[in-house]
């Protein structure tokens, strides 16, 4: 999930309008692009919508954990069945919303009620800065660049991509590497160059696949067939092991 190139749009969940509304106002007094919704249907009915329309997308959603219906946790797992990279912070006040946090392990995943504009900013801008790094300083040449990158970018792409497959299985991590092919600039996958991030996905789910092979696949074949034909050359390097040298008798 890569952030908008202008401004950063966020879906805001919450059953309460006067939440909603504090919150709505404190993010664009911050300049971001803020969505509402009340409830999980209608936030996962809002986050098709922007993600379909031309341009646009949505970059982040803050849910409460305590909804009627699909609580916030719900609502994580639909969200992750189609955009896995979609970054999720969850908020409560409740005992009942607190008790299930340590699955999400990380405290940067949450936030407890009641928050100031203080607490909640730098979480968002800590999840929103992997995705925003991967289309400036984290593009790297394939070989050569992630050596020049700091330790602490490199620890945070690193982190973004295992949480995105954590949870997946193999059919839907090939659907996310797919996703985040096609996310790349289309002059970086010509030059054979690739996002920290994606490099680090691409270790995870094509371990098998060499620099040469990769590149071929995405210069020469159709963007929508990218994955079949990596998963293929994967499959394929599986099966013929790393040739070893032989000692002379």
């Amino acid at each position: 999930m890569t952030a908008s190139a202008t401004v950063p749009r966020i879906l805001v969940v919450d059953d309460d309008e006067a939440i909603r509304d504090l919150i709505r106002r404190i993010l664009e007094s911050h300049h971001y692009n803020v969505l509402t919704s009340g409830d999980g249907a209608a936030a996962l009915e809002a986050t098709r919508v922007g993600m379909m329309q031309p341009g646009g997308t949505i970059d982040l959603v803050l849910t409460d954990i305590d909804l009627p219906g699909m609580d916030g946790y719900a609502l994580g797992r639909q969200l992750a069945l189609t955009w896995p990279a979609l970054p999720v912070i969850y908020m409560s006040g409740t005992t009942n919303g607190l008790a299930g946090r340590t699955a999400l392990g990380s405290w940067e995943k949450f936030i407890a009620k009641p928050f100031s504009a203080d607490d909640l900013l730098p979480k968002l801008h800590l999840a929103l800065r992997p995705a925003a790094g991967a289309g400036d300083e984290s593009r790297s040449e394939t070989g050569s660049g992630p050596a020049a990158l700091s330790r602490e970018t490199v620890a945070a792409a690193t982190e973004a991509a295992r949480t995105a497959v954590a949870y997946l299985g193999e059919e839907a991590r090939w659907a996310l590497l797919q996703k985040w092919l096609e996310q790349e600039p289309a002059g970086q996958r010509r030059a054979g160059k690739r996002s920290l991030e994606l490099e680090v996905l691409r270790s995870i789910v094509s371990p098998r696949v060499r620099d040469r092979e990769w590149d071929k696949v995405v210069r020469e074949h159709r963007p929508g067939r990218w994955a079949d034909e990596l998963r293929q050359a994967n499959a394929l390097g599986c099966m013929h092991p790393e040739p070893t040298l032989r000692q002379n008798n």
